[in-house]
């Protein structure tokens, strides 16, 4: 870089052909979404110069990580993010690539091409899209199910198909999880299902049910059931009992009984109306006891009650059947009420804190429950109870029921027992789910459900007193979920807390999250103080797990409150259209104003992203124009909206014009330095520079040098024309070359150089075909004028050679170019009237490639300069006899080749070939 700028600025012409190389020009791929590519671009050039390169990238989705440089090449890496794009998204950009050596722009264009799966997710919009395809594909709609790729699908993004799902999927068998998923749905697949013995078993084997009249009366108040054959016995013969007065039978009846065991229904009525006759027998009391039938509604003896209140020698369990016939059978006014009444509701309370539940007991509690019998110690406990629901499943095979509440990741069990299950329900947004003795699971049974409980002042009661942080969380965020809105502070407090207790699926999370964004928005919007816990904790959230909607209110609320560097790291890391223009251009301008202290690299960037697109702000215009470090494009274009605003360009084409010269770009070059001259650029090495490269590209290249350049090189000339010796020697060859186009010249001090210049370059002993065109202007020696040139400005140095053939004879003729200066290469022939030589270049070391072709011919409109002269050289005789010829004047002809033969010494001067190799 500082060679070249260097070697220009002495006046050095120099010819290079510097080329920034990469393995890529163009970058187009398919990527698949959510996921982070890796990638890397190869840069090298092909010149002996260390690089020192820099590297952009447009598109936020593409991050470029620092290159790897090695001597005269680099790697650069950088990352691809396709989080969060769907299929058939496209990322479109450029990576630019600013070197020593040269400037580059890649650019690429990613395709989101997600795979089938991908793509048949995304379709899954609805439960019917699911069903669908259970229909077309059931192999690969199962797949989904089992591997719990299913989660992806856009119609989960619901918390009861999550609830169904993850409930469902628990279950030992996925195939019947899957049937009962869409049961869940009102959708029955059973008969799309591949045929599998062991499922049409099991959907067999669960369908044993009870008729609905007899499920119904299981489940009635008074817990009467159809009588089958054993009971309708017992009643006759409880009923017979009741007839036989014969007190000794009676005794030996209950003796009989007592000494057996006895303890069911027949053996209590044998007792009691022992008991009623007024016979005592050693263990009836006990026996009594352990016999009273549950729901037995019929009063005993009352000093039964006295003996079983004094005697303490029996357990609860022993005694709860007895509790429960006093609580069915006597007021609260009753003596034997009262005589209970404290023993009862020690009872209970042990009951209540073992979560034990029966038809006996709810008797119990329904009689017992109030405020008295609720402490700090069972309050939850009297929750369970209060919400505690009775449940009779049909299905004989099921074992266990689960509950599930539908915004909660949690699930609990409760055994079946004769098919009555008891089982608490806190919220209505439950699931009831059911499970067989294997482990399978199923969402559709035939059940009748009843609360056993209606006593919502007592659950008040103890959330009120005794508040149950899981009840309430789960009751609050439900509440929530109703209202989707956030009031206050304290709600959203109580938000933030639920969703890091973690009970809660992704879909409950993901609305809280978005409710308390919300509610922070409209509270900046208000100019409502937010903390800095509020902040950290909108810092903390993931973007790619909240909407786009709530992405742009959380770098809103930030902006509001002046957070000015978490903003910028925010919208370089995702997208600037987070902030709605007109507040983008602000915000910008503020940072520049304020000198926030953020990466000015990436500042530069997103500020240019907006320039490009036409943002015409004069602040952020004048910013780029001094710190930006894109492309010579990126940066013309800069420079060119600085003169459209009339902003100071001064800095901007200094540094363009700094660039372009260093690394041999001439594109928009012109331009720029007109900028840099009008805007009275006082670098003198610059100007030195650029005026080096012009000389030298139009005389190398036969570039067209610009009129400002003309007038500058010429003044320059002019002002030098004492020291012409000690300028650039190119100066003088470009100048003398471009004289050479003109027609006319009028200038004298421009003859007055010309002359000069050609003195000096008459003593090098350099000739180009220029020359020639130059003595319309002034005198060119004959030995010059009298010749033709081959003239080939080579791109590399090498050895040229030409093929030529004269008009009129068939054999070629070969002959080598001689280099005179910088890759120009040049012979010198002497072509006679009416001669026509047309010649082909090629390279010595490839004799197949034609380099260039062309033709010399006879100019006769320079010789008439000097024929006057009277000079007489071989050339001149063999034109005249030429011509002669040619008029059939054979006398002449004659008489001008005896002269010849006289005058010259035609054997050593004929087309002899001097030391250059020019033929004479």
């Amino acid at each position: 870089m500082v060679n070249y700028l260097e070697a220009l600025v002495s006046g050095e012409c120099i010819k290079v052909d510097v080329k920034l190389l990469t393995n890529v020009d163009t970058l187009t791929y398919e990527l698949k979404s959510n996921k982070i590519y890796e990638d890397k671009i190869s840069v090298y050039n092909d010149r002996e110069q260390v690089m020192d390169i820099k590297v952009y990238s447009d598109n936020n989705r593409v991050k470029i990580e620092n290159p790897e440089v090695k001597d005269r090449s680099a790697e650069i890496s950088f990352l691809i993010d396709t989080n969060n794009l769907s299929h058939n998204d496209i990322l479109d950009g450029k990576i630019t690539i600013i070197t020593n050596i040269g400037d580059k722009d890649i650019h690429f264009q990613y395709t989101i091409v997600d795979n089938e799966l991908d793509r048949m997710l995304s379709e899954l919009n609805t439960i019917t899209d699911y069903y669908n395809l259970i229909v077309n594909n059931y192999d690969q709609a199962f797949k989904i199910f089992e591997d719990k790729t299913i989660l992806k699908a856009p119609f989960m993004n619901d918390t009861f198909h999550v609830s169904v799902y993850d409930g469902l999927y628990a279950g030992a068998r996925k195939d019947i999880a899957l049937i009962e998923f869409f049961k869940a749905f009102n959708m029955d697949i059973l008969s799309v299902v591949p045929h599998n013995d062991s499922l049409d078993t099991i959907y067999h084997d669960n369908n044993i049910e009870l008729n609905d009249f007899e499920l119904e009366n299981r489940l009635s108040d008074d817990n009467i059931i159809i009588e089958d054959e054993e009971t309708i016995k017992n009643k006759i013969i409880v009923d017979l009992l009741s007839k036989i007065q014969d007190k000794d039978l009676v005794n030996t009846l209950a003796i009989t009984c007592v000494r057996s065991g006895k303890r069911n229904f027949v053996a209590f009525n044998v007792y009691k109306n022992t008991i009623y006759n007024g016979t005592s027998i050693n263990g009836l009391f006990e026996r009594l006891l352990m016999s009273i039938p549950s729901d037995y509604k019929e009063r005993l003896p009352m000093y039964v009650y006295q003996l079983y209140h004094e005697d303490k020698n029996y357990t609860f369990e022993q005694k709860i059947n007895l509790y429960e016939n006093i609580i069915c059978t006597f007021d609260e006014n009753d003596d034997v009420y009262r005589l209970y009444n404290d023993e009862i509701k020690e009872y209970v309370t042990v009951q209540i804190y073992q979560n034990k539940v029966s038809d006996s007991l709810v008797k119990i509690y329904n009689r017992i429950l109030d405020k008295s019998v609720i402490n700090e110690h069972n309050n939850r406990n009297i929750l369970y109870l209060l919400r505690c629901h009775k449940i009779l499943i049909r299905n004989p095979n099921i074992r266990k029921v689960i509950v599930k509440y539908k915004e909660l990741n949690n699930e609990t069990k409760y055994d079946v027992i004769n098919n009555i299950a008891f089982v608490p329900i806190f919220f209505d947004t439950y699931l009831l789910l059911f499970e067989d003795q294997f482990g399978n699971r199923y969402f559709s049974e035939q059940i009748i459900i009843k609360n056993l409980f209606d006593r919502k002042d007592l659950e008040v009661y103890c959330l009120e007193k005794y508040p149950t942080d899981d009840i309430l969380n789960v009751t609050r965020a439900l509440t929530f979920k109703e209202t989707r809105q956030i009031d206050n502070i304290l709600d959203a407090n109580n938000a933030k807390s639920l969703i890091e207790t973690d009970k809660f699926n992704f879909v409950v999370n993901n609305l809280l999250r978005i409710m308390i964004i919300d509610y922070y928005y409209k509270k900046a919007l208000n100019n409502g103080d937010i903390t800095n816990l509020e902040l950290t904790y909108l810092l903390n959230i993931k973007f790619s797990d909240i909407p786009y909607d709530c992405q742009v209110k959380i770098v809103n609320i930030l902006y509001y409150k002046n957070e000015f560097i978490n903003v910028f790291n925010i919208i370089c890391k995702y997208d600037n259209k987070l902030l709605e223009h007109n507040k983008l251009v602000d915000f910008f301008v503020k940072l520049i104003n304020n000198e926030t202290p953020v990466d000015n690299v990436a500042l530069c960037n997103e500020i240019w992203k907006l320039v490009k697109n036409g943002e015409e702000n004069n602040n952020l215009i004048s910013y780029l124009a001094d710190n930006f470090n894109g492309s010579i494009n990126d940066l013309v274009f800069i420079l060119r909206q600085c003169e459209k605003l009339k902003i100071d360009s001064k800095n901007i084409s200094n540094k363009l014009l700094t660039i372009c010269l260093s690394i041999n770009h001439n594109d928009d070059l012109d331009y720029i330095y007109s900028v840099y001259n009008y805007e009275k650029g006082d670098d003198n090495n610059l100007l030195t520079a650029y005026l080096t490269k012009k000389t030298s590209d139009f005389f190398l290249d036969n570039i067209k040098l610009p009129n400002i350049v003309v007038a500058q090189l010429t003044n320059f000339l002019i002002i030098n024309l004492n020291d012409l010796n000690n300028i650039p020697f190119i100066y003088i060859l470009a100048f003398t070359k471009y004289v050479s186009t003109l027609d006319y010249l009028t200038d004298n001090d421009m003859r007055r150089v010309l002359i000069k210049s050609m003195d000096i370059l008459f003593e090098t002993d350099m000739v180009f075909a220029y020359y020639k065109k130059l003595n319309k202007h002034i005198k060119i020696p004959y030995s010059i004028m009298s010749k033709e040139y081959i003239e080939y400005h080579a791109d590399r140095d090498f050895v040229p050679k030409a093929i030529f053939t004269v008009n009129g004879i068939n054999k070629e003729r070969d002959i080598e170019l001689y280099k005179v200066y910088k890759n120009i290469y040049i012979r010198s022939i002497t072509v006679f009237k009416n001669e026509i030589i047309n010649y082909k270049i090629y390279d010595s070391n490839n004799p197949s490639g034609v380099l260039e072709s062309g033709t010399l011919t006879y100019e006769d409109s320079f010789m008439l300069d000097f024929i006057d002269n009277n000079i007489k050289d071989s050339f001149s005789y063999i034109n005249s006899a030429v011509e002669y010829l040619d008029s059939g004047n054979y006398e002449a002809l004659r008489k001008t080749v005896n002269d010849m033969i006289i005058n010259q010494k035609v054997t050593e001067d004929l087309f002899s070939i001097d030391n250059k190799g020019e033929n004479s």
